[in-house]
């Protein structure tokens, strides 16, 4: 937690999970009671995104132990390692590690689903040309979780009312513009009333599909989080979209960075720094973003940014600032993604 910070109830966390009640059935908006595959089948159908398969290809009698699976990585580390220093060639499968073992990635990948190949395999791209419009995915609450898209993911999370759909849109329409007339161009919900998202909203940015008449497959995954801060929510709504958002952040492998979204004009509030902790306590690497930056005179920006800086204990090269009306700093914002993108496919 961050020094100073008080130890009160669980508001010091807007996104703790309280212990849930009776479970029930439909708590996804996407539908209650489905398998993965169904799930997978209608979303497809639905939105003609093509979503790659959870499970491994592998016959299931081709299972890795797990002292040959952790000799495996161990020999792989070693020769990525080799191969930084200069002491051998990319191409160069004959390096040992110290016990002896020869790396065999393939053996590994062998076993991974369709979605983890393609996760572990994504390349950074192009954020003007490359995409070829926006599919929305689905809402998901309590614990029932997002489908994998196969490709890294950015979170946008921040107290209601902040602009956090509004960004989203901003940085989808930037992309798809920039690459001509979008295929598919679904749209963050954006109300004048707070707290308008109060679910797990998953949306595919998606590439240009290779044939004409084919599926477009998802480039990077944004993920839509509900605002904290605001309770005019039911009581059962809030629990099963507090456990939706601590799930999705403390469990998704594919998630590569959090953006938290902080209103340039306002001094940043208890929720703001309790979910700033709770993220580095979950390990979720993290940017924070001044948004609504266009409401300001050119000559109070600065003092603002230190304002927000100051409050949430900030390095020096942040917040950064951005406009989703004016669309300052969504460059920067896009480079910032894709470079977070990249690290975490490399840690995979």
């Amino acid at each position: 937690m961050l020094s100073g910070q008080k130890k009160k109830k669980k508001k010091n966390n807007p996104y703790a999970a309280a212990k849930p009640g009776k479970k029930k059935k439909g708590n996804n908006k996407t539908g209650g009671g489905e398998s993965p595959k169904q799930k997978s089948n209608d979303i497809a159908a639905r939105t003609g995104v093509a979503l790659p398969s959870a499970k491994s290809n592998a016959p299931p009698w081709k299972v890795m132990s797990s002292n040959d699976a952790k000799k495996n990585v161990k020999a792989e580390i070693e020769r990525r390692g080799s191969i930084k220093r200069g002491e051998v060639s990319a191409t160069d499968a004959s390096v040992l590690s110290s016990d002896g073992t020869k790396a065999d990635a393939s053996k590994s990948n062998r076993l991974l689903s369709d979605a983890d190949r393609s996760l572990v395999s994504w390349k950074r791209f192009n954020y003007e040309t490359t995409p070829s419009g926006v599919a929305y995915i689905g809402s998901f609450l309590g614990k029932q979780s997002p489908p994998s898209l196969g490709v890294p993911e950015i979170a946008f999370l921040g107290r209601s009312n902040v602009g956090k759909s509004s960004l989203l849109n901003k940085l989808s329409d930037f992309s798809t513009k920039k690459g001509g007339a979008a295929k598919k161009n679904d749209r963050a919900r954006v109300g004048k009333t707070p707290g308008a998202t109060a679910s797990v909203n998953l949306y595919a940015l998606l590439g240009k599909p290779k044939r004409v008449s084919g599926d477009a497959k998802p480039i990077l995954g944004l993920v839509d989080l509900p605002g904290f801060g605001y309770a005019k929510l039911g009581k059962e709504l809030k629990q099963n979209v507090e456990v939706a958002a601590e799930r999705y952040l403390g469990r998704r492998r594919e998630l590569a960075l959090g953006v938290l979204l902080v209103d340039a004009r306002r001094v940043p509030s208890d929720d703001d720094r309790a979910v700033l902790a709770a993220l580095y306590d979950m390990g979720v690497p993290l940017v924070a973003v001044a948004t609504k930056i266009d409401k300001i005179n050119a000559a109070d920006v600065e003092k603002s940014l230190e304002t927000v800086r100051d409050g949430l204990g900030l390095p020096d090269n942040q917040p950064l600032a951005v406009s989703s009306v004016t669309g300052v700093g969504t460059r920067e914002l896009w480079r910032i993604l894709l470079d977070a993108c990249e690290t975490r496919v490399e840690e995979l």
